[in-house]
């Protein structure tokens, strides 16, 4: 098993060493660009937008076509028919399409804060990750002259023990200095690794090993990509958001109490005496029951959550 992690550590440094540099700016460039959650959460916009532009469409008119006077004897066929055609368009009162438009236009601000909220905490993630393989592999450098010095140290006493000036004990404790420095290099190792694959995950890469953080943990360099500060966090302005759009379907619902006109015109063909009349007429229902109280009451319950 040992063995194995050494041999994944060798292949993860020299991968590591083939690879093209990567600035922080660069980093955080990449993940806005290639991150697989961020991609699929931007397309929740463009899907807001499509309901906007549903939001707005007209109910569509109907056609009838209505045949009378069809039976037996005397009706018989159609000598005595009067055929109707008409167009049947029913027309939204109580500002049911203004309210309507307002509440998807609610639901997607909503989206925007939350994709600019998810864009900052990836920035936020990308740099982290960043950091931490920065350190990894300074703390890695630390390690190797460690190792390298435990080394050097345990050459001497073995010198000094053929000369008579140091004993077995001396080199015991080189060992053992140095079987503790081997152990938090090939630590450190394992923990860089882990750190890498972490960043390459939130940059949406396959493998860690095309890139090698390059910077410096005491001056880090500005980001470009997410200097632009808003004046209200995200989060905030998606709480807001949503807020106004609980009041904005609370109207929408009160809206839809209100009822319908439904309207209609056509000609009127009489078979028997070749005439051509007109008929129109009107609908609307008569709110006794469905006053759309349930749709309302649960949008105040929603407010006041």
């Amino acid at each position: 098993m040992r063995k194995a992690i050494a041999a994944l550590l060798i292949l993860a440094t020299l991968a590591e060493a083939d690879a093209e540099p990567l600035t922080l700016e660069q980093a955080v460039a990449l993940a806005l660009r290639q991150n697989p959650e961020l991609a699929a959460a931007r397309w929740d916009l463009p899907a807001a937008n499509a309901k906007v532009t549903q939001a707005k469409v007209w109910p569509n008119p109907q056609v009838e076509l209505e045949l009378e006077d069809l039976g037996t004897g005397d009706y018989s066929g159609f000598d005595q028919a009067q055929i109707t055609r008409s167009i049947t368009q029913l027309f939204e009162l109580g500002g049911k399409r203004k309210k309507r438009i307002a509440a998807a236009r609610g639901e997607r601000a909503v989206i925007a804060c939350e994709l600019e909220a998810r864009r900052i905490t990836l920035i936020k993630e990308t740099t982290l990750a960043y950091i931490e393989v920065l350190a990894l592999q300074e703390q890695r450098r630390f390690d190797r002259e460690s190792v390298s010095l435990a080394e050097k140290a345990c050459r001497v006493v073995e010198e000094q023990m053929a000369r008579g000036q140091a004993t077995r004990v001396d080199a015991a404790r080189c060992e053992i200095v140095l079987g503790n420095a081997r152990l938090a290099l090939d630590r450190t190792g394992h923990a860089l690794a882990m750190a890498r694959a972490r960043l390459a995950a939130v940059l949406g890469l396959k493998s860690p090993g095309t890139f090698t953080p390059t910077g410096s943990l005491t001056q880090a360099p500005p980001v470009a990509a997410g200097k632009t500060v808003p004046a209200t966090h995200p989060l905030l302005a998606k709480a807001d958001a949503e807020i106004a759009l609980m009041h904005q379907r609370l109207q929408h619902e009160k809206a839809r109490a209100v009822p319908d006109l439904t309207v209609y015109v056509g000609p009127r063909w009489i078979q028997e005496s070749r005439d051509v009349t007109f008929v129109a007429g009107a609908a609307l229902p008569l709110p006794l029951w469905g006053r759309n109280q349930g749709g309302i009451r649960e949008a105040e319950f929603r407010i006041r959550q």
